[in-house]
């Protein structure tokens, strides 16, 4: 039996009348592509927000950006560099773990560093070719000059192929006290709903009619936010932004006008029984351009993990998009997770009609040694034109 192909294109607009709405070599060039910008794309390695449902601790405790991204914190990288599925010492590579902390010189300096590499067949068989793709070279810093003030910032080497996306982040971050309210200011991300590691989600994108990004990955502003987590069950953010990215993506949007985040964020808990709960919403917003979140999750301690968002996005040409997805995962062992994840999306366009999309996504985590992961995936898309399948291997390796 012959493998089946790594990528594969089929039209199924119309049957075997297709061709009289689609132009067929057209479509599967547009279809090839987008999937090559997808795997190419710079991205900026984010939190994962499973991992707050699994452990029952926000992402502020891993990472400096409280909404999970880029430089990890003294606990968040202590704690990846204890998972793997090998003993480094057994490998002979016992200086893997030599460094116990990211921090230097009492706390001053915090480093950090990702690599993302992407192995990928594209093209239609025959035809296809196998790559390795480079998807992001990330260093990142982090200086705590007093108590309560860090400066952070991260560089992708990475292009950038999409609207609005940017190659760098850097923050000045205020918080005089764990129960005081927090203050964000640079050029940063808004925290819209939840931050993924996966830039093809459908949650930030317009999938159903050209794939583009709404909010393109390492999307940031210059602009400022405030973040309060001094009860242990609440998280809130308000924030204002400039709107000159963003205006890329979404030309109705005014960049000369500030754009508004507000977020709300829930963590109910059952502690006897091992289980942790989000539930919020966010919204984003710049004249006429509108973007609501909302998202809720449940995890049982070290084992599974059940999460939704749906989002809603409206602007001035009266476009609307209403996308959601669901994902789930099994943590196997603490070096191996299997995760599993469905989409939809529709937008809506008065100048079109209107357009759907679905998406199926199975893979797993899984770490072979401390700060190494290796991540294959299959990924299979349905849209009114095409339907696309896509088997990926992607290595991080990080710091």
């Amino acid at each position: 039996m012959e493998p089946l192909p790594s990528t594969s294109v089929r039209n199924v607009a119309g049957g075997r009348h297709a061709a009289s709405r689609f132009d067929r070599p057209v479509l599967r060039t547009v279809a090839l592509c987008t999937v090559a910008a997808l795997l190419c794309s710079a991205s900026v390695s984010t939190a994962l927000p499973r991992f707050a449902l699994l452990t029952g601790t926000r992402c502020s405790a891993c990472h400096y950006n409280p909404q999970g991204s880029s430089i990890r914190t003294d606990l968040g990288y202590s704690t990846m560099n204890e998972v793997g599925a090998f003993n480094v010492d057994s490998l002979g590579l016992p200086w893997l773990r030599a460094n116990e902390s990211n921090t230097y010189w009492n706390g001053l300096v915090s480093f950090g560093l990702e690599t993302r590499f992407e192995v990928a067949k594209l093209g239609r068989p025959p035809n296809d070719v196998r790559m390795v793709i480079p998807m992001q070279l990330t260093p990142t810093i982090a200086i705590n000059p007093l108590d309560g003030l860090t400066l952070y910032g991260a560089y992708n080497a990475g292009p950038l192929r999409y609207p609005g996306q940017t190659a760098f982040d850097a923050v000045v971050q205020y918080q005089p006290s764990m129960e005081a309210p927090m203050l964000r200011a640079g050029y940063i991300q808004p925290s819209i709903g939840l931050r993924y590691d996966d830039h093809t989600i459908f949650i930030r994108r317009d999938v159903a009619s050209s794939a583009a990004p709404i909010i393109a990955p390492n999307y940031n502003e210059v602009g400022a936010e405030l973040t309060y987590e001094g009860q242990q069950w609440l998280t809130v953010n308000l924030g204002a932004f400039s709107a000159r990215n963003l205006s890329q993506a979404d030309p109705t949007v005014d960049s000369k006008q500030l754009s508004y985040l507000a977020r709300v964020m829930l963590w109910p808990r059952l502690l006897e029984e091992g289980v942790n709960g989000e539930v919020g919403a966010s919204i984003y917003g710049n004249g006429r351009f509108r973007m609501l979140n909302v998202f809720a999750g449940a995890g049982l301690n070290d084992r599974a993990s059940l999460q939704g968002e749906m989002m809603v996005t409206s602007n001035a040409d009266n476009r609307t998009i209403r996308n959601y997805s669901v994902m789930g995962s099994y943590q196997l062992y603490p070096w191996l997770t299997l995760n599993g994840r469905y989409e939809h999306g529709t937008t809506e366009n008065p100048a079109r009609p209107i357009a759907t999309a679905q998406g199926f996504v199975v893979g797993a985590e899984f770490f072979p040694i401390p700060l190494v992961e290796l991540r294959p995936e299959y990924r299979y898309v349905i849209t009114d034109a095409y339907i696309l399948g896509q088997y990926t291997l992607q290595l991080h390796v990080f710091y």
